[in-house]
């Protein structure tokens, strides 16, 4: 299984769950697209920086509903480590557009270990279901203490009883 890293190596989609914004110029290239592979967790992580390991890769495409695994609880959480690479970024914001069920988002310190809620909608339950469509964006800006470490997580949970859920296009990250 992969392993969190602070090493760094180049890419500008994400892979094996992670993504590299030191390649990427936000001044001039605007938002970065964050559709690509990202981790999955069937169920809710309680604590994504020891669950990123042991979850299994799952495509995000760029626009279309995520179909999960076959078996795969009504819960999920997706996770992405994000590089920081090596430039000091401040002012990012990160877009979540049209989540299917309802969803919480999180941004996770791999050096605190702790995660800091940021958003959401409905209630993400392991015992409440909702198909729920909620047309709306959550845009969060990342906490500069964040921004200070070489990686963070990004978790998004969601709850939903049907097969395809997630988002209708992937999110993004770009500056405030």
């Amino acid at each position: 299984a992969p392993k969190l890293s602070l090493a760094v190596e180049s890419s500008l989609r994400p892979t094996q769950g992670m993504v590299d914004l030191a390649g990427w110029n936000f001044s001039s290239q605007g938002n970065l697209e964050l559709g690509g592979v990202w981790r999955y967790r069937s169920g809710l992580s309680e604590r994504p920086w020891e669950d990123w390991a042991k979850s299994e890769s799952l495509k995000i495409p760029d626009y279309g509903l995520i179909d999960v695994p076959a078996g795969a609880h009504q819960t999920g959480s997706y996770m992405l480590q994000v590089n920081r690479g090596q430039s000091s970024i401040r002012n990012l914001m990160l877009y979540v557009y049209h989540v299917v069920g309802s969803h919480r988002l999180r941004l996770c310190s791999l050096v605190s270990r702790s995660c800091q809620l940021m958003g959401g909608s409905g209630v993400v339950s392991e015992s409440i279901g909702t198909a729920v469509w909620h047309g709306s964006e959550t845009k969060v800006l990342i906490p500069d203490a964040l921004l200070d470490e070489p990686s963070f997580l990004i978790v998004i949970d969601s709850s939903s009883f049907l097969r395809t859920k997630g988002f209708t296009s992937a999110p993004k990250i770009g500056l405030a």
